[in-house]
């Protein structure tokens, strides 16, 4: 009796000690994961709006300049990144201006479309699609344009620049998920100063010499 009795609780020390290792090795990997990736996702991200603008002939934008949701709007791979710049040097009385992004292979991102008259109150995406991706609605207001929301299709290479120029959005409202924002942590050491990291998506020629100009629920990951 006393045998089986040390047998059991032999056995049962056992199934604790490799439980407890199961959880611990559990936990500390799921740690690095999380912590690892909102600082990658920002600092690349950074590092390409510096290059981009740098090669475009635009002023560098800082952190505090623009705020950042990722969303998937192509239906696979890494998910893209909405940049909406409301910094004074790029926001007017009509919007501000805001760029769609995609990750690339070399882990920076690519500018996909380039738009103006956005507000960063006023954007969602639809669960329909052209092109595989995404429909984006926008609601424009002030300088001129007739206020109401708008809809973007993807063309193959980018979305409208424009919004105010696009028909409007006569959906259901309660179909859309609303992009929301959220502000960038500086970035720290050489990464303020950005890398020679390719801004601009392959697949994106026709928006690779538009320069931006000043304009007068997918929640970031």
């Amino acid at each position: 009796m006393k045998s089986r009795q040390s047998n059991n609780q032999l056995v049962s020390r056992s199934t604790r000690i490799f439980v407890g290792i199961l959880i611990g090795f559990s936990a500390v990997n799921v740690g690095k994961l999380r912590a690892g990736e909102k600082p990658d996702t920002y600092a690349a991200l950074h590092r390409s709006l510096v290059t981009y603008a740098a090669a475009n002939g635009g002023k560098a934008p800082l952190t505090s300049e623009y705020s950042v949701a990722i969303a998937q709007l192509d239906g696979a791979g890494a998910k893209e990144a909405v940049v909406i710049f409301t910094g004074s040097h790029y926001r007017g009385s009509s919007g501000c201006s805001m760029k769609v992004l995609r990750r690339l292979k070399t882990g920076s991102y690519g500018v996909v479309s380039n738009l103006t008259l956005c507000r960063k109150n006023g954007i969602w995406v639809s669960p329909k699609t052209h092109k595989g991706w995404n429909d984006l609605v926008i609601h424009v207001s002030g300088g001129g344009a007739v206020a109401g929301k708008r809809l973007l299709t993807y063309n193959g290479n980018s979305y409208p620049r424009n919004p105010s120029t696009q028909p409007g959005f006569e959906g259901a409202d309660e179909k859309l998920r609303k992009i929301v924002f959220t502000p960038v942590p500086a970035p720290t050491g050489s990464e303020q100063d950005g890398a020679d990291q390719p801004a601009t998506a392959q697949e994106s020629k026709s928006e690779g010499k538009d320069k931006p100009k000043p304009e007068s629920d997918v929640r970031s990951q």
